[in-house]
């Protein structure tokens, strides 16, 4: 099983080091194309230079890194996670070094997966938002800021709800010390 975590975090690793490096060369090579047009905001083939990434792109890539965020951020804590769990639970600490790892999987996978749902939720709740915020502010709307929090707290909770069955699996892996 720690062969698999291990594969996972070096696949996390991986995609978040290609996913920076794609987005650094699309700044220098928008950067370049401003240059050489001096001035002029035009791509070769007509396209305006500040023109945003169609929303489905903008979703996959919140998508993606909010996974990879979860997973490594859960990978890296998980020991923290197995000394609470056992405290909660009223058992002993683990006594070897590799059930400090047991429930890395399925805990990874479910921070990642609230981290991705909570994040695109949100994303499109806020953009959702933003259309009755305009109504709003036609008919003199002040509660436009509460309204964000309560949008960005509900996709939170959606997220915490969807993400809770793998980890009540974690937990019973970490407590009773079964893996996968």
């Amino acid at each position: 099983m720690a062969i698999w975590t291990c594969a996972a975090i070096a696949l996390a690793a991986v995609g978040f080091l290609v996913l920076r490096s794609v987005r650094r060369a699309w700044g220098r090579r928008r950067a370049a194309r401003r240059e050489a047009d001096e001035g002029s905001f035009a791509f070769a083939n007509g396209a305006a230079a500040d023109k945003p990434l169609p929303e489905e792109v903008q979703k996959r890539f919140t998508f993606w890194g909010g996974g990879l965020a979860g997973v490594v951020s859960a990978a890296v804590t998980h020991q923290l996670d197995v000394f609470k769990t056992l405290r909660h639970v009223g058992k002993t600490m683990p006594d070897n070094f590799a059930d400090f790892f047991v429930g890395m999987t399925m805990g990874s996978f479910a921070q990642g997966f609230r981290f991705a749902i909570t994040l695109v939720l949100n994303m499109t709740l806020q953009k959702r938002l933003d259309t009755w915020e305009k109504a709003a502010s036609k008919r003199k709307g002040r509660c436009n800021a509460l309204v964000s929090f309560l949008v960005s707290m509900l996709a939170s909770g959606v997220g915490e709800f969807l993400a809770n069955p793998p980890v009540v699996i974690k937990n019973y892996q970490i407590a009773n010390n079964v893996g996968i």
